[in-house]
């Protein structure tokens, strides 16, 4: 086997590899990822996106009972 061929094989065995563990990485990576969500899930973790929604709601709820807060004094006194 001459010299050049013999490096031919080896670049693509290391080329192999280093695919391979490319591929071995993500798996990992995507497992972990899954196994921290649901340890998250499980201890009542709420993504931010979910909480500024609901911070928004609240908001905008609040700001409502204020107004009709001051309706019913509103009412309440022209009644008097």
């Amino acid at each position: 086997m001459s010299k050049d061929k013999l490096f031919a094989d080896g670049a693509k065995f290391v080329n192999g590899l280093g695919g391979m563990f490319a591929c071995a990485k993500n798996e990992l990576d995507t497992a972990m990822k899954n196994k921290l969500l649901a340890q998250l899930h499980e201890i009542g973790y709420v993504p931010r996106e979910d909480f500024e929604i609901m911070r928004e709601l609240a908001q905008k709820s609040y700001s409502k009972v204020l107004e009709l807060e001051k309706r019913i004094e509103a009412l309440e006194s022209g009644k008097k």
